[in-house]
């Protein structure tokens, strides 16, 4: 016998459905830390007492939580020497794009290159456009990794007259200035 939420309402990625105490997580729909059962995609919320599960029947394309090995794409909005913060824009993993529980993740310098990195001051600006993976999620934070030659900084923006720098050989060049710019640069740059 299945009784069904009487208004079968619309509930986005992240919606919180009920608690894990009420419903366990069904169908496009997993349970957070804190204890809460959420949407993973948009879609009627459907909550089964019979099988004591919430369901989500999807209206649109599938989200999944944000999860290690997972890639984004962001920009850095703050960099110090043992980190660079990047406001995320957008997550995905095997090509199925990922709810975002924060806006911001962190590379910690020793993230940054296989090798040794003396400060994230030297890879990454503020205002850069990079990708990185996921490396761990924790309640104070998610930490991000930029040591695969596919990952690192997309675009770049000059540090002395702020204009997107090309990078026609193997170093990145302001076309306007003429100034060189060390960054820790993605094989997948844009401006090539």
């Amino acid at each position: 016998m299945k009784s069904k939420s009487p208004k079968k309402d619309l509930v986005f990625p992240g919606s919180v459905l009920c608690t894990e105490e009420e419903f366990e997580a069904g169908a496009n729909a997993y349970a957070l830390q804190t204890g809460d059962v959420v949407s993973s995609v948009v879609g009627r919320a459907d909550l089964d007492a019979g099988q004591h599960t919430a369901n989500v029947s999807p209206t649109g394309r599938s989200v999944i939580p944000l999860s290690r090995g997972a890639l984004i794409r962001g920009k850095v909005v703050m960099v110090k020497d043992n980190v660079a913060v990047i406001e995320i824009h957008s997550a995905q993993k095997e090509g199925v794009a990922c709810a975002i529980p924060n806006t911001t993740a962190a590379i910690p310098v020793s993230q940054i290159e296989r090798g040794f990195a003396k400060t994230a001051k030297d890879y990454f600006k503020i205002g850069d456009l990079v990708s990185a993976e996921v490396t761990k999620i924790a309640a104070y934070g998610i930490d991000l990794a930029t040591q695969a030659p596919e990952l690192g900084v997309l675009k770049a923006f000059c540090d002395k007259c702020r204009k997107p720098v090309s990078m026609p050989g193997e170093e990145l060049r302001c076309a306007n200035c003429g100034f060189a710019l060390h960054r820790r640069v993605s094989s997948e740059y844009w401006l090539k």
